[in-house]
């Protein structure tokens, strides 16, 4: 071999090895962040799961030790609204089930497929409000069509075929919720419906299609999966959480890459109110976005440091919390001057008055585009109430109701803030209140002399 061949020879063993130095790379900011994300809001056991073209590159543990072989299941809570998903196209192509007649049985007078994407709740409104509650309104005509139960339906239809050996219904599984699974399970999923192998393909274009508005434009959700633009890519999600449990699933099609993380706690979804339909807010998300998957994110620093801002919330640091907030509004106003459903939602509920104020310029903003969005509504309240203005909560809650285009679930909050204003649980001053499905979890026991580990740059 003569000495330009050499070189030659050295120049592609180097051209060649460079993506394995990127991959290393990518690999160890994702476990720095998810570990440093696990120790702030007090996650006891995390798992993750990155596939590429659908097979698995990258797997790891946190919290506490696996051995080799271990299978480790976590509920996946509303994660499982994509296999509902699944199923109903699935039985929609082998024409059992009509996604667009509506379903009078269904106790609702629209179609399936407005069930599906969280359109249902307004009546002849096509408003996005995310609501378990009438997403399990498929099962019964699902059912009828399946000729089966519903757990019998899924497993026989989704389950097997995409080839699940560690996924189980719990005993109390339903369209919304209740699937017990693995981050490999899980991925495995989602290859397998990339691939055709559950819904056909024209099935899948319907799935993945977003819903529209009054206004034709699209919505956050489209039928079982939220899909959203994050630097200039499709990304097709969705996120799970329950009084013990959280699951994200993120998927770049365009790139066939996949990210999968599952918790046995709800402090992975809940601190970033993932069923608004914004994806930007989850740092766990971001940071395989934005370092393995190389997108450029909208903001990247003020918008990292106001998820930090979040993540002091969700854990009490009120005085951290703040500080962020402030910083990162100083740094990009635009952030707090949107219609912004996560912050009004997260700001409404917080200790600190200079951070409502952030959240009644956030809900003016969603009012005006919106003047009867049911949560902005409830989330004003809410904020009211946090101020002492007890009067203005009442109105806006009477409003919610009246206007009869909440989701059953904001309904029932609307009625219970509007029981604890007229009996105040504390005698003449009420506690902040929030929903199960929504509010903070209890702080997790942590130490004030010792600040959650460094961000890694985005």
């Amino acid at each position: 071999m003569t000495s330009t061949h050499r070189l030659v020879a050295l120049a592609l063993t180097a051209l060649l090895a460079l993506p394995s130095a990127a991959s290393a790379q990518n690999r160890a900011v994702l476990e720095a962040e998810l570990e440093r994300l696990r120790v702030a809001l007090g996650i006891p056991q995390m798992s993750a799961a990155v596939a590429e073209s659908g097979t698995i590159v990258w797997i790891r543990h946190f919290g506490s030790p696996a051995r080799r072989g271990d299978v480790i299941r976590y509920p996946i809570a509303s994660l499982t609204k994509p296999f509902t998903a699944a199923l109903a196209f699935r039985l929609a192509d082998e024409q059992k089930l009509s996604l667009d007649v509506p379903e009078v049985a269904a106790d609702t007078h629209v179609s399936l497929r407005r069930l599906l994407s969280h359109t249902s709740a307004g009546g002849a409104s096509s408003r996005f409000v995310y609501s378990s509650d009438l997403f399990n309104r498929l099962q019964a005509p699902m059912e009828r069509a399946a000729g089966v139960r519903f757990a019998q339906a899924l497993a026989a239809t989704v389950l097997r075929p995409a080839g699940l050996r560690h996924t189980e219904s719990s005993p109390t599984l339903s369209p919304s919720t209740g699937l017990i699974s693995t981050v490999e399970d899980v991925a495995r999923f989602a290859a397998a419906l990339e691939g055709g192998t559950v819904v056909s393909r024209a099935g899948l274009t319907q799935m993945f299609q977003p819903a529209r508005d009054e206004g034709n434009r699209p919505l956050p959700y489209a039928h079982g999966w939220f899909v959203q633009q994050i630097g200039g890519q499709q990304v097709r999600w969705h996120f799970g959480q329950d009084a013990q449990a959280a699951s994200l699933l993120v998927s770049l099609p365009g790139r066939r890459l996949t990210l999968v993380v599952l918790a046995r706690s709800d402090r992975l979804s809940r601190p970033f109110w993932l069923q608004f339909g914004d994806l930007r807010w989850s740092p766990a998300a971001m940071t395989f976005l934005t370092q393995w998957a190389k997108l450029r994110a909208d903001l990247p620093e003020a918008r990292a440091m106001m998820t930090d801002a979040l993540v002091a919330l969700a854990t009490d640091q009120r005085a951290r919390a703040s500080a962020l907030a402030a910083r990162a509004a100083a740094l990009a106003p635009a952030l707090v001057n949107a219609p912004d459903l996560t912050l009004l939602a997260a700001f409404a509920r917080s200790g600190d008055r200079t951070v409502r104020d952030m959240g009644r310029v956030i809900a003016r903003r969603v009012l005006a585009a919106d003047p009867a969005h049911p949560r902005a509504l409830v989330d004003l309240a809410v904020l009211n109430l946090q101020d002492g203005q007890a009067g203005e909560a009442k109105k806006l809650l009477q409003r919610t109701l009246d206007e009869r285009q909440a989701t059953p679930e904001i309904e029932a909050l609307a009625r219970q803030l509007l029981k604890e204003i007229s009996n105040p649980p504390n005698g003449d001053r009420l506690k902040p209140l929030t929903d199960h499905r929504g509010s903070f979890p209890a702080s997790p026991a942590r130490s004030t002399t010792s600040p959650p580990p460094a961000r890694p740059p985005r």
